[in-house]
C-alpha cells in the first residue's frame, strides 16, 4: 500500500517537472508586475498539478474497484455456498463438521475482500487528502492571484483600447481613401467638361474592383465574436 503511495507520488512529481521544463517561465528583471505573473503561475501550476494527481489516483483506483468487485465475486459464490451449507445443516442434512469446514473456506475469502475494500479505502483518503492540500495552497494564493489577475485584466483592456483607436483610425483612413478617388473624380469630370471634353468616370468603379475581395465588413466586430473570444473558443 505505501509502495503504491510512493509511486503515485513520484509519477505526479514527474509530470510537474516534465511540464515546467518544457515550458519555463521567461525570465525578466524583477518587478512588482513580475511578482504577481509568479502568483499566476504558480496557480496555474498547482491546477495542472492537481488535474496530474487527480488522474493518477483515479486510474489507481479504477485499477483498485476492478480488484475489488473481482474478488467479491468469489467472495459472493463462496458466501453462497455457506449459506446453502447453513441452510442443510438446520434441516440436519449436513453435520456440525461439514458446516465449520463451509465456514472455513469462505473466510479467507472474507479477508482478502476486506483487506481489499481497505485498500480502495485508503488511496480514496489520499486522494481527498492531497487534494485539500493543493487547494488550500491555492486559497493561500487568492489575495495575491485576484490582485495580478486583475491588473493584468486592466493591462490588456488598454491595450485594447488603444487598439481600438488604431482600428478606427486605419478605417477612417480606408473610408478617407475612397473619398479621394470620389473627389478626385468630380474634379476631372468639372474640369475636363468645363473645357468641353466629355469625361467617362473610371476612377471610382476601377477602386472598386481591385478591392471588392477586401469584404470591409470583416473588420466589424460582433459582439458574438467578443464573447466566444472571452470564453477562450
Amino acid at each position: 500500500m505505501i509502495e503504491l503511495y510512493r509511486k503515485l507520488k513520484i509519477n505526479i512529481q514527474k509530470f510537474i517537472v516534465k511540464l515546467f521544463t518544457k515550458n519555463p517561465a521567461p525570465k525578466s528583471a524583477p518587478t512588482k508586475n513580475a511578482d504577481k505573473n509568479k502568483t499566476i503561475q504558480r496557480i496555474d501550476q498547482l491546477k495542472q498539478e492537481l488535474e496530474a494527481l487527480t488522474n493518477g489516483y483515479n486510474k489507481s483506483i479504477e485499477e483498485l474497484k476492478k480488484d475489488y468487485d473481482d474478488k467479491l465475486f468469489h467472495y459472493e459464490k463462496h458466501y453462497q455456498a455457506y449459506q446453502e451449507a447453513h441452510k442443510k445443516h438446520v434441516n440436519k442434512l449436513i453435520n456440525e463438521t461439514e458446516l465449520k469446514q463451509a465456514k472455513k473456506q469462505l473466510q479467507p475469502h472474507e479477508e482478502i475482500l476486506r483487506d481489499a475494500g481497505a485498500e480502495l479505502d485508503k488511496v480514496n483518503q489520499w486522494l481527498k487528502e492531497d487534494t485539500l492540500e493543493i487547494i488550500a495552497s491555492i486559497q493561500d494564493l487568492k489575495e495575491d492571484y485576484t490582485e495580478a489577475i486583475t491588473e493584468e485584466i486592466k493591462e490588456d483592456a488598454s491595450t485594447l483600447q488603444e487598439l481600438k483607436k488604431q482600428h478606427l483610425n486605419k478605417i477612417a483612413s480606408i473610408g478617407k481613401a475612397y473619398n479621394d478617388v470620389v473627389e478626385t473624380e468630380k474634379l476631372l469630370k468639372m474640369h475636363l467638361n468645363n473645357n468641353g471634353v466629355m469625361y467617362k468616370e473610371t476612377l471610382k468603379d476601377t477602386v472598386k474592383i481591385k478591392t471588392k475581395e477586401l469584404q470591409l465588413n470583416q473588420f466589424i466586430i460582433s459582439g458574438e465574436e467578443v464573447n466566444k473570444a472571452m470564453k477562450g473558443k
